[in-house]
């Protein structure tokens, strides 16, 4: 899948697989998890309302701003108000 996104562990498992087949094997863990659809620029967002629990989202434009719609509705982008100058952003860890 070219161009594709994928997700990958940073802790790899060095353990053989079982014979258990209904469990979650290390080969399974170990695998990449590749992500498909969207469209170039689109953002990945949690939807409890699709069927795979995301949804893509077209990020629109830098003056706009991400807005919650509720529980289970998408999200969408407004207007700033007054304008976007920066972000700032805190560590809380």
């Amino acid at each position: 899948m070219p161009g594709a996104v994928v997700v990958a562990h940073s802790k790899v498992s060095t353990k053989s697989d079982g014979a258990d087949s209904t469990q979650v094997q290390p080969s399974d863990w170990n695998d990449a998890h590749p992500l498909s659809g969207g469209a170039l620029g689109d953002v990945m967002i949690r939807d409890t309302g699709a069927a795979d629990g995301a949804t893509w989202v077209d990020p629109g434009t830098a003056a706009k701003v991400l807005t919650s719609n509720g529980p289970g509705v998408a999200p969408t982008f407004k207007e700033a108000a007054g304008g976007l100058d920066y972000v700032q952003m805190q560590s809380f860890g």
